[in-house]
C-alpha cells in the first residue's frame, strides 16, 4: 500500500515523505504501531518534493501532473492523504462528496482517502473520526 501525501512538512525532509514529527508519529498512532514500524509498513510519496512556496492554480497543476506519475507507479493500493492530494488526482471534483476511510475503484487502482494526520486538522478532534480512520488503516495492516 502505498501513503500519498501533498508536500513535506516545513520540519520534515524531502527524502523522507510522511516521516515528520507531527504527520508521521499521529500516522503510526492511528495505525496502533510504533513509528519505526509504521515506516516499514507503508511505502510511501509526497506529490510535492518541496514545500510550495505558494499553493496557486501553477502548484496546483504540478500536483496533478505529478499524481498522473504516481498512478504509473502500478500500486494496487493508494492511500490517499488529504483533500489536496485527492483533488489533484482528480477523483472527485467535490471533496466532501467522497467518503472516508474506505475503497473505491480509480481505474485499475484502489485507492482510499482519509483527512490528513496534520496537528491542523480538526477532522480528528471528533473522536469517532478518529477511531473510523484507526479501523480502516488498522484494518490494512
Amino acid at each position: 500500500i502505498l501513503l500519498v501525501g501533498y508536500c513535506p512538512s516545513h520540519r520534515g525532509s524531502p527524502s523522507r515523505p510522511l516521516d515528520g514529527p507531527g504527520t508521521g508519529h499521529r500516522l503510526a498512532k492511528l495505525c496502533g504501531l510504533r513509528h519505526e514500524e509504521d515506516l516499514k509498513t507503508f511505502d510511501r510519496i509526497n506529490l510535492h518534493y518541496e514545500t510550495p512556496l505558494k499553493r496557486d492554480s501553477d502548484t496546483r497543476a504540478k500536483g496533478r501532473l505529478n499524481a498522473v506519475e504516481v498512478l504509473r507507479r502500478k500500486n494496487e493500493k493508494m492511500i490517499i492523504l488529504g483533500r489536496e492530494v485527492l483533488q489533484a488526482f482528480g477523483a472527485y471534483v467535490d471533496p466532501s462528496d467522497c467518503p472516508i476511510a474506505s475503497w473505491f475503484d480509480f481505474g485499475s487502482v484502489k485507492i482510499a482517502y482519509i483527512p490528513h494526520p496534520s496537528g491542523l486538522n480538526r477532522y480528528y478532534n471528533d473522536s469517532k473520526n478518529t477511531k473510523l480512520v484507526e479501523r480502516f488503516l488498522r484494518s490494512t495492516l
